[in-house]
């Protein structure tokens, strides 16, 4: 199982706040699934309460900018603004 860190760049997020990221490598291994969480180790977000949700794939017909899109929604509950980028695993 492949194991990506600090995908994307960093980001703020507060609590009571979502938000989608969309996620790929190109035309990057049609038959592989991703699981993305938020990174919080080593970005001084000690405490915060952040989920993952809403894991998905989409393969794009438009010539978008991934062939092969992976979608989450990261929530957060508190209790602070934290500071986060993605941690990925792929599955084939």
């Amino acid at each position: 199982m492949p194991y990506f860190n600090d995908v994307g760049p960093l980001s703020w997020i507060s609590p009571g706040q979502s938000q989608r990221w969309i996620y790929g490598w190109g035309d990057w291994r049609p038959a592989a699934m991703c699981i993305a969480g938020p990174n919080l180790d080593r970005n001084g977000s000690a405490g915060a309460l952040v989920w993952a949700t809403e894991q998905g794939k989409q393969m794009r017909i438009d010539n978008g900018p991934f062939r092969h899109e992976f979608h989450v929604t990261i929530r957060s509950d508190g209790p602070a603004t934290a500071i986060y980028n993605l941690q990925v695993v792929e599955f084939q």
